[in-house]
């Protein structure tokens, strides 16, 4: 049955930052860090053919090269120029976990709050944290937090980025952790301040997008954060409703 809930859009497939290798499957960030920190030659052949328009400010910020990130943008590379038409190098290196590379891009320094310490990022900063890709909408916090990258997302927020922001479907950071099943993404954006039922264009919340995909442990966060159980979409359903109608049954589930 197809999905009414789903929140992906198929048009911007080719551009997705999982064509990057990133490995956000713990949910803690790690190991996509340590996969950026590890690219190997081959890796990097693989990426140049899966999306077009990369610049190697692209190619630095997937394998986490800081100083050659730094390097590049003291000679005028583009931190905001598109490959595929969708992806930033902020993007890339979100959804990567490349915290040294995003640190760079988003310029940290002098004007950027250390982590700990209350305080308010550049304009610059803040702008790049929040910049969008293509069609799509979507912001660095929707990569960091598809691809279960839970330290970039903090570092954005640090750096200013709008945790309740909302790609071109209406969909936040906490849509997209909730449909990669990410729940220390979803632990760390309602740390953060995400608004927990916020709806999407067609009104699903997190809770929904969870119970349709069968991520469990998400649902059981979003409850324990206060979510509604018995929020309706537009389409009537509610996020039980939505595990019955769309997901196959599993004793791993735990539901």
């Amino acid at each position: 049955m197809g999905s009414e809930m789903c929140i992906r859009d198929s048009g911007s497939a080719a551009f997705d930052p999982a064509a990057l290798g990133a490995d956000g499957g713990d949910g803690d960030g790690d190991s996509a860090r340590a996969a950026g920190a590890d690219r190997s030659a081959a890796e990097s052949a693989a990426l140049a053919a899966g999306i077009g328009g990369l610049t190697p400010l692209h190619v630095a910020a997937a394998g986490d090269r800081a100083e050659c990130v730094a390097l590049l943008l003291a000679h005028g590379a583009r931190a905001l120029a598109l490959a595929g038409g969708e992806l930033s190098a902020v993007h890339i290196a979100a959804a990567r976990g490349a915290l040294g590379a995003l640190d760079a891009l988003l310029g940290a320094g002098a004007h950027a709050p250390a982590e700990g310490e209350r305080g308010v990022p550049d304009e610059a900063s803040v702008a790049l944290a929040n910049a969008p890709g293509g069609a799509s909408g979507k912001r660095p916090v929707h990569s960091a937090a598809e691809h279960g990258a839970s330290d970039a997302l903090e570092l954005l927020a640090r750096r200013g980025a709008d945790v309740r922001a909302v790609d071109a479907r209406g969909s936040s950071a906490l849509h997209w952790a909730a449909l990669g099943g990410h729940v220390g993404c979803v632990q760390r954006l309602l740390e953060l301040d995400a608004a927990v039922d916020a709806p999407t264009a067609r009104g699903a919340t997190a809770l929904h997008v969870g119970s349709e995909h069968g991520k469990a442990h998400v649902v059981r966060a979003l409850l324990a954060a206060g979510a509604s159980a018995n929020a309706a979409a537009k389409s009537a359903v509610a996020p039980l409703h939505a595990c019955l109608l769309y997901t196959s049954p599993s004793p791993r589930d735990g539901l």
